[in-house]
């Protein structure tokens, strides 16, 4: 049983949404005050572990007021924010989630709802739970332009149609994310919000900075401004991934070009680190690099994944001899269609499901592979990157 309080400017109201608490059955004690000052000292004594807090219609800064104290006081305190809007806007949402608010209802509020919410609540707090199976795959460019976001939403994509379970797409490139434009979307929310948050956040509020596609597919955008990196703490990106998982059953990360040591923790979390490449000397060449950084980070080797993106059979002869040099074997090789994807990223559409379209059917049988569905994949271009050559 929880211990709740209700802050509300309207002593109806107050008391509307206290009998609404009550008739949850999961609160023993319910304490009512006012959106002043005067009842800061109550609710330093009483403590609650859950709080209803009533937005003004007109003015809601004395109840951010409140919520602010409370998150001061104590930031495992859950604080629901009660609102005559069906849905918050975006600046209200955001300035609510800087005040500590993790989740917001409509009024009059409906009991089932309410109780869904701390039953949540009971369920998650704490921590965040560490997710059991792995779940997250990140998506790496050896360098600039080999096509890592072509693939990380086009990958995202087929898992999403194929598991028809929570697939997420978290773009996570510097300096700028593309995935959005990629998708047709014009995110409200990015990642610079979702970091500002990070501390606050929670599976609810994170849902909330999503932004679907007719997929199936959840986006949280990525950065539209180079300079908004410079204010974005890379600490809080683990984070975010962390929540991510508790909240999707897939989630699909695109890192760019670049992992900074804050990172490096969370990709050896991942399930596969795919690092893309074109079969060139300058892709593999940072390809060799990129790997003995992460690897002198500590991301475990065994994780790691080589993509060969616009791969043509030309190509096999300076493959093999990567394969060789490195004792590695290419895992993944995408076959060049320059057309259909440019096509594609024009469009703003992921790359047609169709029989002719080889790029699609090699993604479509990973993500077959990664749902563990029953009827096996076709395994052409697929084997392991980074097992030796010996165990073939």
């Amino acid at each position: 049983m929880l211990t709740a309080a209700v802050v509300s400017y309207d002593a109806v109201s107050r008391a509307a949404l206290a009998k609404c608490l009550q008739e949850t059955g999961l609160v023993r004690q319910v304490l009512e005050c006012t959106d002043s000052p005067d009842s800061h000292p109550a609710l330093i004594h009483a403590l609650p572990e859950v709080v209803l807090l009533d937005l003004s219609p007109t003015d809601p800064g004395p109840q951010f007021e409140v919520a602010s104290f409370l998150h001061r006081l104590s930031p495992s305190i859950r604080i629901v924010a009660c609102s005559a809007l069906e849905e918050p806007d975006a600046p209200l949402l955001m300035r609510a989630m800087r005040f500590g608010v993790r989740e917001f209802l409509h009024k009059p509020t409906q009991v089932s709802l309410l109780r869904e919410v701390l039953i949540r609540f009971e369920q998650e707090r704490g921590t965040v739970s560490t997710p059991g199976p792995r779940k997250l795959i990140a998506v790496m460019g050896a360098k600039g332009g080999v096509g890592a976001t072509t693939i990380a939403v086009n990958l995202s994509v087929q898992l999403a149609q194929i598991s028809r379970k929570r697939v997420t797409l978290l773009d996570f490139a510097r300096p700028l994310g593309f995935a959005g434009l990629m998708l047709d979307l014009r995110p409200k929310f990015s990642v610079r919000d979702a970091a500002q948050n990070a501390e606050r956040m929670d599976t609810h509020l994170f849902d909330g900075l999503l932004t679907q596609h007719k997929s199936g597919l959840a986006l949280l955008g990525g950065i539209a401004d180079p300079n908004e990196w410079s204010n974005i703490p890379l600490s809080a990106i683990p984070r975010i991934a962390e929540i991510a998982q508790s909240h999707s059953d897939y989630v699909i990360m695109d890192v760019g070009v670049n992992c900074p040591a804050e990172w490096a923790e969370m990709l050896s979390g991942a399930r596969h680190v795919l690092m893309v490449s074109e079969a060139h000397v300058t892709s593999l060449w940072a390809v060799e690099r990129q790997v003995t950084a992460l690897v002198a980070r500590n991301v475990d080797a065994s994780l790691l994944r080589l993509v060969i993106n616009r791969w043509h059979r030309r190509d096999d002869a300076v493959l093999k001899s990567i394969e060789q040099r490195t004792k590695r074997n290419v895992f993944l090789r995408l076959p060049n269609n320059f057309i259909k994807v440019n096509d594609a990223v024009n469009n703003g559409t992921p790359l047609a499901d169709n029989h002719d379209n080889a790029i699609v059917s090699r993604l479509r049988d990973f993500a077959t592979e990664l749902t563990g569905a029953s009827v096996p994949p076709r395994r052409t271009g697929l084997g392991n990157l980074f097992s030796s050559n010996s165990s073939r």
